[in-house]
């Protein structure tokens, strides 16, 4: 009896031994960090259900481009020898170019609008694998929200559009010498899902959905 408790205890000791020493191999990708980004980020604006003065309209999707600028949080854990999970959040701090959508009445053209996206922000979940002692990939499942400005000749309206993202990348390691702190490189995109939202305009009413996409380069910090 003695034998077999020694023997289950060393082979408990080895198992710790040996998860402790694989954990090591995520230590340098876990804990908090802190990171900005930019790149290439579009959203589109679709419009359906149009309804004006009791008239059902037609529009066009409107695309707005520009170079964002997201700095964000995260935290990471490391959940086995080679796989991580991560919780971020983070804003971009840029408004997007103007994208305009043209309205029609059975075909005929009644009047345009211009969008303008500012005040966006996602939280995201970010499942993790090793590629090597440096290198991580991760996937990105988020929850974005973001205003959305549409203004005519003289009127203007903001809303909130929601919606979901998937997304991927890759972060890799570096060290800067007496920096006492750990530095990573990143690259990733993101396609986004939108909610449709009803919304109301001056006599107008229309579904609304706000997506688009952006492919991001970025700088973090671990702490």
């Amino acid at each position: 009896m003695k034998q077999r408790t020694w023997i289950a205890a060393i082979g408990t000791v080895v198992a710790m031994t040996m998860a402790t020493s694989g954990f090591a191999q995520m230590k340098e990708f876990t804990g908090a960090s802190i990171y900005g980004a930019t790149g290439y980020n579009t959203w589109s604006t679709e419009w359906s259900d149009v309804n004006s003065g009791g008239y059902s309209l037609t529009a066009d999707t409107s695309t707005s481009t520009g170079f964002p600028l997201f700095v964000g949080l995260d935290y990471t854990w490391a959940m086995s020898d080679t796989n991580s999970l991560g919780l971020s959040i983070e804003r971009n701090f840029l408004k997007s170019a103007s994208g305009s959508s043209n309205f029609y009445d059975s075909g005929s053209y009644t009047g345009g609008l211009s969008a303008v996206v500012d005040n966006s922000y996602q939280i995201s979940i970010l499942p993790g694998f090793l590629i090597d002692k440096k290198s991580l990939a991760y996937g990105k499942l988020g929850y974005y929200s973001a205003g959305l400005t549409v203004s005519g000749t003289s009127d203007s309206y903001s809303f909130t559009q929601t919606g979901y993202s998937l997304g991927a990348g890759v972060k890799t390691l570096f060290g800067i010498p007496s920096s006492g702190n750990t530095f990573y490189v990143f690259g990733e995109g993101n396609y986004r899902i939108p909610n449709s939202v009803g919304q109301a305009f001056g006599d107008a009413t229309a579904n609304i959905k706000l997506g688009g996409m952006n492919v991001l380069v970025g700088l973090g910090m671990n702490f």
